[in-house]
């Protein structure tokens, strides 16, 4: 955690000093994740964030020996086995009060960093019922599609810098598989508002 906290002061005087732009840079690490389901977990943040006016830009380590990031920007891990042939327990999770974290965001003293874990064993022992009901072709993209959701989640606190939730939508503490694999779901409207408010108020220069 020093190194990674360590790069992201090294960055912050650049970062400061970009324009008004609503970008949002995630270094993404996803060692190991099978392509079509990281693919499919990129193109379903990136959905998420859209209607707030967030473009998230995809960054490796190679890329903060650069020029610099625009934006602000995130660092998220992806932790346990992520593929879509990791073992499920034999019993789903229950959900409601006590369910298995899926993600966490990184706290300091009470402050929320720009940094995130999502939890891929808790996120397929969740939706694995359900994956093992789809035909197979479809389970990597179904898999990078929840993965993707709660990647979401976790850089939504990030960029409002809050532990906050709210009672419906993307946002809310606590998800379920329906939610995390339906064609659609997205935070709500005054999450997408605050989101965009946010981010174009780190984006104008601090």
């Amino acid at each position: 955690m020093r190194y990674l906290l360590a790069m992201l002061a090294l960055y912050s005087s650049t970062v400061a000093a970009q324009t008004n732009e609503a970008l949002l840079t995630v270094l993404l690490k996803a060692d190991g994740l099978p392509t079509p389901v990281l693919r499919a977990m990129q193109r379903e943040a990136e959905a998420e964030f859209a209607p707030s006016g967030v473009k998230l830009n995809w960054a490796s380590s190679h890329d903060l020996q650069g020029t610099g990031i625009n934006g602000q920007m995130a660092i998220v891990g992806l932790r346990g086995q992520c593929g879509p042939g990791a073992p499920a327990r034999a019993v789903p999770p229950p959900v409601g009060e006590g369910s298995e974290a899926l993600g966490q965001t990184h706290m300091v003293n009470g402050k929320v960093l720009p940094m995130a874990d999502v939890l891929c064993d808790a996120v397929h022992q969740l939706v694995d019922r359900d994956l093992r009901a789809a035909q197979a072709g479809e389970r990597e993209g179904l898999l990078g599609r929840a993965l993707g959701r709660v990647l979401a989640h976790e850089l939504y606190h990030i960029v409002l810098r809050t532990t906050d939730h709210a009672n419906s939508g993307l946002s809310r503490s606590m998800l379920t598989s329906a939610e995390l694999l339906a064609p659609h779901n997205a935070f709500d409207d005054r999450a997408e508002h605050r989101i965009s408010e946010s981010a174009g108020t780190d984006s104008g220069g601090r």
